[in-house]
C-alpha cells in the first residue's frame, strides 16, 4: 500500500516533469518567433528607433540563457525571464503603437508584426507565471514538496 502510493507520487512528479518540460520548449520556439517578428519590425526602414535593434539581440540571447535556467531548475530564473519579457513587451508596446499614430500605410505592416511579437510574448508570460508544472519544475528539488 506505502509502495503503491509512493509510485503514484513518483508518476505524479514525473508528468509534472515532462509537461513542464514541454511548455519551456514551446515557450522557447514562440520567444524565437517572436523574435523574428520583433527582428522585422526593428530592421526595417520605417523604424526610427535604432536602439530596438539591440533590444532584439539581448533578448534572443536572455531569454535564451534564462530558459536554460529555469529548465535546470534555478528558481530565481523564472522571475528573471518574466522581468525581461516585460521589458521587451514594454519597449516594443510603446514603439509600435508610437509608430502606428502616423497611420501611413507603409507603417502598418512593420507594426501589426511587432504588435503581434509583442502578443506572443505576452502569451508566453501565461504558462511561465501560471503553470503549477512550470513552477514545479523552476523550484530546486526538495523545495516545492507537499
Amino acid at each position: 500500500m506505502v509502495a503503491d502510493r509512493i509510485e503514484e507520487q513518483d508518476s505524479r512528479r514525473a508528468r509534472l516533469k515532462r509537461a513542464a518540460k514541454l511548455w519551456l520548449a514551446a515557450i522557447f520556439i514562440l520567444l524565437r518567433a517572436a523574435d523574428a517578428g520583433l527582428a522585422f519590425f526593428a530592421w526595417h526602414p520605417v523604424n526610427p528607433w535604432p536602439l530596438l535593434r539591440g533590444l532584439v539581440i539581448g533578448s534572443l540571447l536572455w531569454t535564451s540563457i534564462l530558459i536554460a535556467f529555469v529548465w535546470n531548475r534555478r528558481s530565481w530564473a523564472r522571475y528573471a525571464l518574466a522581468t525581461v519579457m516585460l521589458g521587451v513587451i514594454f519597449s516594443f508596446s510603446l514603439a509600435a503603437l508610437t509608430l502606428s499614430s502616423n497611420w501611413l500605410p507603409e507603417n502598418m505592416r512593420p507594426v501589426c508584426v511587432g504588435l503581434g511579437a509583442v502578443c506572443i510574448y505576452a502569451f508566453c508570460l501565461l504558462p511561465l507565471a501560471r503553470s503549477p508544472a512550470v513552477y514545479r519544475l523552476a523550484t530546486p528539488l526538495g523545495g516545492a514538496q507537499k
